[in-house]
C-alpha cells in the first residue's frame, strides 16, 4: 500500500494487542508501512478462567515505556469464531468468554485514552458477525457487537482531545468451517492480509474522516 492510501504511519509508534490469525499480518503490514509496533498477545492479560483487569490497564504505560510515546492503538477482539450451541456451552465458560472478549477490551481501550495525546488513533477490530448474528457463538457474537457499541459510544466523547476511535468490521475469516460460506457473497471467507490492508488505514492519519464509523471487510457476509 502507497504512502497516499495509508499516510502517517512512517515512524508512527503502534501499540497492536491481539492475537492470531490477525495478529501476525497486521503487525507486519503496519511495520511494513514504517511504523515501530510494540506487540502484546492477548494470552499475556487472559488465562482461560478470564481477564486480567490490571495486566489489560497496564499496557498501555508498559507500550510508552518500550516506544518512548503511543500514537496508534489497535485492539484485535475478532479472532476465529468458536463453535458450540448457547445450550451446550459450560456457564463457567461463558463468564470466561466475557472476560477474555469484553472486560479485556474495556481495560484496553481505557488506558488507550490515558496514553495518546491529540491525533491518536484506536483501532478496535471486531467481528461482524456480532451485527448480523450467527448459529453457535451467541456469547463470542454478543461479546463483539459490545465492543463495536463501546467504540461508537467512546467516540462521542473523546474527539475533542483531537483522539480518533475507528472499527474495523471483519468477516469470517480465511480457514474456518465453512457453515456460514454461503452467507458471504463472495463466496469465500476473509483473508487475515486483507484486514490487515484496512487496519493500516483506519490507523494512519486518513482516520480522522472515519471517526465514530465502521469500516467493512467482510467478503459480503449479510
Amino acid at each position: 500500500m502507497t504512502e497516499h492510501l495509508a499516510p502517517g504511519l512512517s515512524a508512527a509508534r503502534v501499540l497492536v494487542v491481539g492475537a492470531d490469525p490477525l495478529l501476525g499480518p497486521c503487525v507486519d503490514r503496519l511495520r511494513a508501512a514504517g511504523a515501530l509496533v510494540a506487540v502484546v498477545t492477548t494470552d499475556q492479560l487472559c488465562d482461560r478462567d478470564g481477564a486480567d483487569w490490571e495486566a489489560a490497564s497496564r499496557v498501555g504505560a508498559d507500550a510508552v515505556v518500550d516506544l518512548g510515546d503511543v500514537n496508534v492503538v489497535v485492539l484485535l477482539t475478532a479472532t476465529t469464531r468458536p463453535r458450540v450451541r448457547f445450550l451446550d456451552q459450560d456457564p463457567a465458560e461463558m463468564v470466561a468468554s466475557v472476560e477474555r472478549l469484553l472486560v479485556t477490551s474495556v481495560a484496553l481501550n481505557r488506558a488507550a485514552l490515558d496514553v495518546l495525546g491529540h491525533g491518536g488513533r484506536i483501532v478496535n477490530v471486531v467481528s461482524h458477525t456480532g451485527a448480523i448474528g450467527a448459529s453457535g457463538s451467541v456469547v463470542y457474537d454478543a461479546c463483539q457487537a459490545t465492543v463495536a457499541s463501546l467504540a461508537r459510544n467512546m467516540a462521542q466523547e473523546v474527539h475533542d482531545g483531537g483522539r480518533t476511535v475507528v472499527t474495523v468490521s471483519v468477516g469470517e475469516l480465511a480457514g474456518a468451517p465453512p457453515d456460514l460460506l454461503d452467507r458471504h457473497s463472495l463466496g469465500r471467507y476473509v483473508e487475515p492480509s486483507e484486514v490487515a490492508e484496512l487496519v493500516s488505514v483506519a490507523a494512519s492519519t486518513l482516520a480522522t474522516a472515519f471517526h465514530g464509523s465502521v469500516l467493512g471487510v467482510t467478503a459480503g457476509l449479510e
